[in-house]
């Protein structure tokens, strides 16, 4: 079987495809300060030949006293800018709930983007700016896979 020209051969090694997970939870102070720090980072790049690939997200909250109120909606991003692979998230404009929150997002790649090799992945603003208020921790756990070309 020969290749078309420019495709990239088939990867077979395993550990390349397998699953991975990483869970963190982001402190107010942090989340606060989300557009001007550039974003939070939860996968940092792979290196060169090999990309990320997020396929699940869980976002969990407990509400405390004051709701998170950003103008745009939380990203899930790659590359320092929004503009390669986003994924909004309203999860911390929903106002109140001290019941808490779980927010369980399937990462759809048919409409989001297109993937960059050797990008991190991380949470960011999808204005750039700083939330108003809020007072509660963001839990987050990604499903994710790191293929090696």
């Amino acid at each position: 079987m020969t290749l078309p020209a420019g495709a990239l051969p088939p990867v077979t090694d395993a550990k390349s495809c397998a699953e991975q997970c990483i869970s963190l939870e982001i402190p107010v102070s942090e989340l606060l300060q989300i557009g001007t720090n550039g974003g939070i980072m939860i996968v940092p790049a792979q290196g060169v030949g090999t990309v990320i690939v997020p396929f699940r997200i869980i976002l969990s909250m407990k509400f405390q006293t004051t709701p998170y109120v950003f103008q745009d909606y939380l990203d899930l991003y790659m590359q320092t800018a929004m503009n390669t692979f986003g994924m909004h998230f309203n999860i911390l404009d929903s106002g109140s709930n001290n019941a808490g929150m779980v927010t369980v997002i399937d990462c759809d790649m048919s409409s989001s983007g297109k993937l960059v090799e050797n990008m991190p992945l991380g949470l960011i603003a999808g204005n750039g700016t700083n939330p108003i208020n809020g007072d509660s921790t963001l839990k987050v756990v990604l499903y994710y896979k790191v293929i090696t070309f």
